[in-house]
């Protein structure tokens, strides 16, 4: 403990001296960095070093670079979308009223040490019914994820797909007129956005948590037409279903399912979400000749901590089934027949984020030509949008188009000279066209207005 001077007080203190001066207390336990991302990252960034594998360095999460990248840090100039700043406590220790004698509230208000995140086992397990109930709710009520049933396509099922997503797509849907009839073949496009999330969906431990989409069609009956991403009789997931999870493996190529994490020498696949940005996921259903309209089409994202291989790994098959929950959905009506666009859903987000979030969602699975007409719907909808014409350089970049990419580059400074994202890419188109005295312009010029903004200085 410190005296009111900021001296330290020597000997065991008493707890009425403490309860008495609870703001001495505070100077003593509490230091600046424990209010800071820097100190979660202590434990919320690991890795697996040689002497543990026998092998070589594997990177196993990276928490706090991914908050840091995100926009929630305001650290990095260069994401999709701008948001108000938050560490990590703000997101996990939210204040709230306090219920019993709290010595270090503050005006009736207390930092919740709850912790709340996505762990639904551990209060399953012990019967913690408080703890489950307030962490599933933290789970649902975050807004952190946003499903969209983007859009459809009628599809030739004998014909090889060979035409970008761009082609014959009905979109976005509620906005646009078309027709469906029994016997057509439809791919449904399901736009999952990770929009409120500080981090990755899902973060870290991918091996043991398990995040995925259910989709299923049904007809006005009730009938199901298609169904992915169902849990199977056993508990354990339809393995066609996508999911947001990474499949680490040992040196004979099997996934390590059981957390022996020195048998892991790579990672096959990782099907994470980075803060910010979108997957687009595609099924594709025919409507039966029997079938009754509406279609309702549902596309979920569930959640459950822990996987059921590894819950079987501890328990054996004869354990209670763990807790599932549903973070996010949408649900829309095609009528058989004619279908009229209406007016915008408010479960949707705006026509030109909507556009965005597919453009997003398809330069990450490189296909550019889809990102590119994604993106040109953006600046249809809205010419003022910066980032819009910035995005679509990104794209064009990675495509190896440089003027294309410069012009949508003088197209955003044009409209705002000092835009520091805008910059830094003309900044990458200089370099691989050869000008290097103009990248270093660029680059300085960036780097000067990001200086000028007190949340990214200096990072």
């Amino acid at each position: 403990m410190l005296d009111e001077n900021g001296n330290r007080i020597p000997g065991q203190v008493p707890y009425e001296e403490i309860f008495r001066h609870p703001d001495r207390h505070s100077k003593a336990v509490i230091q600046d960095l424990n209010r800071t991302p820097e100190f979660c990252s202590a434990c919320h960034k690991a890795n697996l070093p040689t002497t543990l594998n026998d092998y070589k360095f594997v990177r196993a999460f990276t928490v706090f670079d991914e908050w840091q990248n995100s926009k929630f840090s305001q650290r990095n100039p260069l994401t999709f979308y701008s948001g108000d700043f938050t560490t990590c406590q703000g997101c996990h220790m939210k204040r709230g009223p306090v219920t019993h004698t709290e010595w270090g509230s503050k005006n009736g208000m207390f930092a919740s040490h709850r912790w709340l995140a996505g762990n639904t086992a551990v209060p399953f397990y012990y019967g913690f019914d408080d703890q489950l109930e307030k962490t599933i709710d933290f789970l649902k009520a975050g807004n952190y994820l946003n499903v969209d049933l983007f859009g459809i396509k009628k599809v030739d099922p004998l014909t090889v797909a060979s035409k970008p997503d761009s082609d014959g797509l009905v979109a976005p849907l509620g906005s646009v007129r078309f027709t469906l009839k029994p016997n057509d073949t439809i791919e449904a496009m399901v736009v999952v956005q990770n929009k409120n999330i500080g981090h990755s969906l899902i973060p870290e431990v991918r091996d043991l948590n398990e995040a995925w989409v259910e989709f299923e069609a049904k007809d006005a009956d009730g009938a199901e037409i298609y169904h992915s991403g169902f849990l199977q009789a056993d508990g354990s997931l339809d393995q066609r279903a996508h999911s947001f999870t990474n499949r680490p493996v040992n040196t004979d190529g099997q996934f390590v399912d059981n957390h022996k994490v020195w048998t892991i020498h790579s990672v096959a696949y990782d099907h994470t979400v980075p803060a910010g940005r979108s997957v687009l996921v595609r099924y594709e259903f025919r409507i039966p000749s029997n079938a009754k309209g509406p279609i309702t089409v549902t596309a979920r994202v569930n959640y459950r901590h822990l996987r059921q291989s590894y819950l079987n790994n501890v328990f054996g098959k004869d354990h209670p089934a763990y807790p599932v929950v549903e973070i996010s959905s949408r649900t829309r009506s095609l009528n058989l027949g004619e279908n009229t666009g209406g007016s915008p859903d408010p479960q949707d987000n705006p026509e030109w984020m909507r556009w965005n979030n597919l453009g997003i969602a398809s330069l990450d699975q490189l296909q550019y030509a889809d990102a590119v007409s994604a993106f040109a719907h953006v600046v249809k909808l809205r010419p003022d949008y910066v980032h819009g014409y910035t995005n679509i350089a990104i794209t064009n970049i990675q495509w190896e188009k440089y003027s294309s990419a410069r012009s949508s580059l003088e197209k955003a400074l044009s409209l705002t000279p000092d835009n520091a994202r805008a910059l830094y890419y003309m900044a990458l188109v200089e370099r691989r066209t050869g000008n290097v005295v103009a990248e270093v312009a660029d680059l300085e010029k960036s780097w000067r207005n990001i200086q000028d903004r007190p949340t990214l200085g200096g990072n």
